[in-house]
């Protein structure tokens, strides 16, 4: 997975390298829910931290019709599950919540269109990995004709999370001047999850849907051509 990361970055900074782009920062709130597949013998429910915000750094390209943008973004998810497992004689209600921290990757192929104030649609992928997570919670067993043990969750929650997450992603923005390099960003982004992620106990699957309202800085740089160009001609 390191390896995708690196070939991502150098293909994203190899395409910028001859072409006006803008190096930026954003922050905003992220508001995401969980699809669970139905399962009338595994039912389970979710409860959300609607505090998620995001914080990504990114590189985009903007002298074309067509621009390349790609960026780097750090994301925190909280979330709690109510889930019974089991069938005739034995099963279980799991009774957990957990907190991870992802890295990811996202690639945008952008559609611009404005002159000075720079209206973009984009669709894209993203390709995360967990960097940390933790879960704490409870896992209730019964069994007949043994008494209901109860086990205790506490620690990493790598084993209920994805190892890696790719999402489809679609997008709008706008950038707009506050002088001649520096530009506010405007973003709202769509994703959803393309890989279902399997519930630990349960014989049900979920997918992450997510929508991010963002607002960012971003600095422009000159098209290194043109300077060179200008510089040759005196």
């Amino acid at each position: 997975m390191k390896r995708v990361f690196l070939t991502i970055i150098l293909f994203a900074i190899s395409s910028t390298s001859f072409c006006q782009f803008q190096l930026g920062i954003k922050t905003g709130y992220n508001w995401f829910k969980i699809l669970q597949s139905d399962n009338y013998y595994h039912p389970s429910s979710f409860s959300y931290d609607k505090s998620s915000i995001p914080i990504s750094v990114f590189v985009c390209q903007r002298n074309h019709l067509v621009n390349l943008s790609f960026e780097l973004e750090f994301l925190n998810r909280s979330y709690s599950v109510s889930e019974y497992w089991g069938g005739l004689g034995s099963g279980g209600l799991d009774l957990y919540s957990i907190d991870s921290y992802s890295l990811n990757a996202i690639i945008e192929p952008q559609f611009t269109f404005g002159r000075k104030v720079k209206f973009f649609v984009f669709p894209g992928l993203s390709i995360g990995i967990p960097l940390f997570s933790t879960i704490n919670g409870t896992v209730k067993k019964y069994g007949s004709p043994q008494p209901i043990k109860i086990d205790t969750l506490k620690g990493s929650a790598k084993n209920y999370i994805p190892k890696i997450e790719f999402c489809a992603i679609v997008g709008i923005g706008v950038d707009i001047p506050l002088n001649k390099n520096l530009m506010i960003t405007i973003q709202n982004i769509f994703s959803i999850s393309l890989i279902p992620t399997k519930s630990k106990w349960a014989s049900q699957s979920y997918r992450f849907i997510q929508n991010k309202l963002e607002v960012g800085l971003l600095y422009q740089f000159g098209n290194k051509r043109k300077i060179e160009k200008s510089s040759q001609k005196r």
